[in-house]
């Protein structure tokens, strides 16, 4: 499945996700990018090792450029895998985009990292 990987900077290390991708109900074919320090550049790793493709997608310079990216990551996925402390805005949007849109959603608790 063509799969988001969203976090926190509040959060997630990369065994949060080896972890989350252990226990989720499906397997990433690929992996959808938005070029972030956090979730993305883990899941970056993570399709590295495991030679999966990389779709990235970039901000536009326009009017609420980040939710048109959230959009456009939405439109390119089939699953996400959230790595979530109930804390981050962003985080929380796309997970309730994802929902609206039906992607098939994995979401692991993580703790707060110093």
């Amino acid at each position: 499945m063509r799969t988001i990987v969203v976090g926190s900077r509040h959060v997630s290390t990369y065994d949060d996700l080896l972890d989350a991708v252990e226990e989720a109900q499906f397997t990433p074919s690929s992996i959808t990018s938005s070029i972030t320090r956090w979730g993305d550049k883990l899941a970056e790793k993570y399709a590295r090792e495991h030679n999966l493709k990389i779709h990235r997608v970039k901000l536009r310079p326009i009017l609420n450029a980040e939710y048109s990216r959230d959009f456009e990551l939405i439109r390119n996925s089939d699953a996400m895998i959230i790595l979530y402390s109930g804390m981050s805005h962003d985080t929380k949007h796309l997970f309730e985009l994802a929902q609206e849109f039906h992607l098939t959603i994995f979401r692991w608790n993580v703790r707060l990292i110093s």
